[in-house]
This record gives structure tokens, sequence and C-alpha cells, in this order.
């Protein structure tokens, strides 16, 4: 009996050594930075009707001073801070009204690769929208127009890092 609870003690102890290794791993992380680029386009408070072309303008933070910056953008119904960004820096279905877009902003003078941000927009129409938003009697619905900038290059164990910027405006189903 002696050696049958000793036996079952050593194995407890050696399972004990996988659960604690096991914890001990690093996690994978995501970061939100305070640091984001500036959104210079659409202003915030903006009417934006449907198939409207709007200005788009954005000054990328390059945190780590990436040769490339990748940008994602987005029309929310909520805040960014609301909603749950992806470790992948994207939202999860349900979570936002449109994707505008996957983009790359060249920096340092480096040649242009992939598909750089567009000078302009279009919203999309109510029928090419994830969900339905909440529309307020007037017509119109607050939407959080959102770029996510990715920084990639910067040093540690951090897969990546991501930048949220946003400007409130409001989406004119009817004006």
């Amino acid at each position: 009996m002696q050696l049958f609870a000793s036996a079952v003690l050593s194995m407890l102890s050696f399972a004990g050594l996988f659960v604690g290794s096991a914890s001990s791993l690093p996690a994978k992380r995501q970061i939100i930075s305070s640091v984001h680029g500036t959104l210079a386009a659409p202003n915030a408070d903006a009417v934006i009707a449907p198939q409207e072309t709007f200005p788009f303008s954005f000054e990328t933070a390059n945190l780590c001073e990436s040769g490339y910056s990748p940008l994602s953008v987005w029309l929310l119904q909520q805040p960014p801070s609301d909603v749950s960004l992806t470790s992948s820096g994207e939202y999860a279905e349900g979570d936002y009204l449109y994707q505008f877009g996957d983009f790359l902003v060249a920096n340092f003078g480096l040649p242009q690769m992939n598909t750089p941000p567009p000078s302009t927009l279009v919203m999309p129409n109510t029928s090419d929208l994830a969900q339905v938003p909440m529309v307020a009697e007037d017509g119109t619905t607050t939407v959080y127009f959102t770029v996510v900038e990715t920084y990639s290059d910067c040093p540690g164990d951090v897969p990546a890092e991501f930048g949220v910027a946003n400007n409130v405006v409001s989406y004119a189903i009817t004006i």
C-alpha cells in the first residue's frame, strides 16, 4: 500500500511539472498602443450619405519606424474601445458595419507596394453593411470611422501592436 501511495504521489508531482510549465508559457499578446496616427479626413462630425464620395486622409505614427505601415479602415456602430480587436488587428464579424479595406503606406521614400490608401472613399449603401445600424428619427446614425495602424517591427517579444484612431461621423441614410 505504501508503495502504491508513493507511486501515485510521484505521478502527481510529474504531472505538476507539466501544468506548471504550461502556465508559465508566455501568452499570445496583443497590444493596443496609446500612440496612433492622425485621422485628418473625414472630419469629425461630417455627415456622409450612402454612395457619397468623401475625402480620406491619415497620417501614420509609424511607432516602430517600419519601412511600410499597414492600415485597415472600418466603420463601427460603437466606439472602438467598446469593440474587441482581434490579435490580427481586425474586428470580428458582428463588431463592425463595414470594412473599407487594407492599405499599405510606404515610409522613408520607399517604393509603394500593394495598395496605398486612396484619397477618397465611398460610403457604403445600407444593403452593403454587415449589420443594420440603429437609425434616429431624422434618418442619421452616429458611426465611428476607424483606422487601425499595425506596428509590426517593434523590438522585444511583441507579435504586433496596434494604434487605433477614429472620428465620429453621421451616416445619413436620408438627408
